[in-house]
């Protein structure tokens, strides 16, 4: 909580320069386009949470009651709005390691499909499902307001919320939040995750192919050939990079999210709640690690990146 608004603020940093850097002229392609909005996505979902951030932990009010004029806004802009927009970043990722499989593997169903404007609409349609996903649980909430003694001074009350649910969520709470998780489980999580561990391992196979293929055109003396696909080969490369770190720090949160549905659904205790509140606080403070990493995996091996990123200063 204390450290996180300087981690959001670099972000926000280095994925303006990114945005920057990917819409110039020169740079804008199908590939870039979906990059930029992957950075978009990762800015928003630590700037959304930010306010929460400096009010609770940097004025250390978290040792309080959330006062009632904050509670909707709070969980708002604590859960539901940045899951909205991780959603989002999540499938923004599938979308580029497919299609960037088409553009190595078909390049005939690239050249016609994989184009500036469907990446654009693409990426609109994939935020309008995110939102979508989430709609329930921006909806669930009413807010009660309820006089309480202070934590910090028990000599003084405060107005907080008791937070409950609206008459049609509550009905059958059990039967709603096991239809949410699963299909969040599977639909956010085990899908994507899946999906992009079958195309990088296609993209790798297909990098090993043009690396036999640069040999050849090595020997034969087609530099000219041989340095577009070297260059094609580290444009691959780098996505599967991004891959491999959104995977890195996406796998645990499913495992996690996985063992809480099973403890909540069939009463297991696989987890004690202090383990299962650690392991989600220590897996979110991963994923918003995570997000200027690519910002860094573009500079070291992106000529054309690096050169522009020189050029704005």
């Amino acid at each position: 909580g204390f450290i996180s608004p300087p981690i959001i603020i670099f972000t926000l940093f280095t994925n303006f320069i990114i945005c920057l850097i990917l819409l110039k002229k020169k740079m804008k392609s199908p590939t870039n386009i979906i990059l930029v909005f992957i950075a978009i996505s990762d800015m928003l979902t630590g700037l959304v949470p930010l306010p929460n951030y400096i009010y609770f932990y940097s004025f250390s009010e978290y040792r309080n009651w959330v006062p009632y004029s904050l509670c909707y806004f709070h969980t708002l802009t604590w859960d539901h709005v940045p899951t909205v927009f991780h959603t989002a970043s999540i499938w923004l990722t599938v979308a580029l390691a497919v299609q960037r499989y088409f553009y190595i593997c078909r390049p005939t169903f690239a050249k016609n499909w994989c184009t500036v404007r469907n990446a654009v609409r693409a990426s609109i349609f994939i935020y309008l499902l995110a939102f979508t996903s989430q709609l329930c649980r921006i909806l669930e909430n009413e807010f009660v307001p309820i006089v309480v003694a202070s934590l910090n001074d028990n000599l003084t009350n405060v107005t907080a919320c008791l937070k409950d649910f609206k008459h049609p969520f509550k009905l059958n709470l059990n039967i709603y939040f096991n239809i949410y998780w699963s299909l969040r489980i599977l639909m956010v999580h085990f899908v994507p995750c899946t999906t992009l561990v079958v195309f990088s391992s296609l993209l790798i196979r297909a990098l090993k192919q043009a690396l036999r293929r640069r040999k050849q055109l090595l020997k034969q003396n087609r530099r000219t050939e041989c340095r577009r696909l070297a260059e094609n080969n580290l444009t691959t490369l780098m996505l599967v990079a991004v891959v491999g770190v959104f995977l890195t720090v996406e796998l645990p949160l499913a495992i996690l999210l996985i063992f809480m549905m099973l403890d909540n659904s069939m009463d297991l205790h696989i987890l004690s709640p202090v383990v299962r509140n650690a392991s989600q606080t220590i897996i979110n403070f991963c994923i918003l690690l995570s997000y200027p990493i690519n910002f860094f995996i573009y500079c070291a091996m992106s000529r054309m990146f690096r050169d522009m990123f020189k050029s704005l200063f």
